[in-house]
């Protein structure tokens, strides 16, 4: 007998809206995919797009970005100083989890800058990374160049994700060396501005596969 069929048989004992062994043993994947979606959900990426990301990351073995999503959401909530290192140590350890995703999504290059520029390569997002290369090359921390990054970033459009795939690429650099960020708001800005790149860019190419899988055979 599966789960499935005694997860029926014993249904709702306590008069609530899950059944009993649902929430005894909750859907792991379910719940990952909720919280993705509940921290990325915007304009540019919708519930159906991030779904679909969940879904890449699930049977491509990129776990590592939900228990990272997951473990700075408890860090966040912590009381003391404490919290913050585990801030820092998450938001470090996403960059690195958003760098398998983008490799496992075809990226090519040693490394993360040179992945979204193949990947993206062809649109005005590449144009404008290449246009603002300094802000890739300048061996200066994040922290240093997030100004002259937002106001790209301000300029919305393609400059907006041009600047979100340079900040990811900014904080996966600078991973071996210490953050010196001690607002968390801005914790949990860069968290999601670095994991937005990830979903981005699988936004991108899977809409390349949509355009090509519609274009008619050849006779």
């Amino acid at each position: 007998m599966s789960f499935d069929d005694i997860n029926a048989i014993v249904g709702f004992q306590g008069g609530g809206g899950q059944r009993t062994l649902e929430i005894i043993w909750p859907d792991w994947a379910k719940e990952q995919t909720e919280r993705l979606v509940a921290t990325l959900k915007a304009q540019d990426l919708t519930k159906e797009h991030l779904e679909a990301f969940a879904a890449f990351l699930q049977t491509a073995f990129q776990d590592a970005i939900f228990h990272r999503l997951q473990s700075f959401e408890r860090h966040a909530f912590e009381y003391g100083h404490a919290r913050l290192a585990g801030m820092h140590s998450d938001l470090q350890g996403m960059s690195v989890a958003d760098e398998q995703a983008v490799r496992a999504m075809g990226g090519q290059g040693t490394q993360l800058a040179y992945m979204f520029r193949d990947l993206w390569n062809g649109t005005d997002v590449v144009r404008i990374m290449k246009r603002n290369k300094t802000l890739l090359e300048q061996g200066k921390p994040p922290e240093e160049l997030l100004g002259a990054i937002n106001a790209l970033r301000e300029r919305g459009g393609a400059h907006e994700v041009a600047a979100d795939l340079i900040l990811a690429a900014r904080i996966r650099g600078a991973v071996h060396h210490t953050l010196q960020i001690s607002n968390q708001l801005e914790l949990e800005k860069r968290l999601v501005r670095d994991l937005r790149a990830a979903a981005l860019t699988h936004v991108h190419l899977t809409s390349i596969q949509v355009d090509i899988s519609e274009l008619p055979n050849p006779e």
